[in-house]
Parts: C-alpha cells; structure tokens; sequence
C-alpha cells in the first residue's frame, strides 16, 4: 500500500525547478554557438572566393594597362 513520502523543503523544490528550467536555455546557448561557428566558416569561405575573383580581375586589367602602354610606345 502506498505511503505519502516526507515533506520536501522549500529550497530543494526550488533548485530542482531552477535546474529544469535551466535546460532548455543550455542547448538554446549550444545551438546558437554552433549556428555562429558555421557562419563563420562560410563567410570566410566566400570572402576567399571573393578575393581570388577580385584579384584575377585586377591581374586582367593590369595585363590590358600594360599592353595598352606598350602600343603606346610603339606608336611613338
């Protein structure tokens, strides 16, 4: 037959209820750490990709100043 348990303090309840509440708020901080880690990792990526893009255009147009100015002073 079943027997009704002691009575549990008020402060016990309390810290019991304060750590379930905790929970969720711990895998909300771990979900968006890892939601910046990726960000991170991408934006970084296309910033590369970015550069190498920017960089072989200014190879371009330096290679077309250059011959520009050589025709120039051919001409000359």
């Amino acid at each position: 037959m079943p027997v009704p348990k002691k009575r549990q303090s008020k402060s016990r309840k309390n810290t019991r209820k304060f750590k379930w509440k905790q929970e969720p708020s711990k895998q909300t901080n771990k979900a968006i750490s890892e939601g910046k880690i990726f960000l991170k990792q991408f934006l970084t990526e296309n910033k590369s990709e970015l550069l190498i893009e920017k960089k072989t255009e200014d190879n371009e147009k330096k290679t077309e100043d250059n011959e520009k100015k050589t025709e120039d002073n051919e001409k000359n």
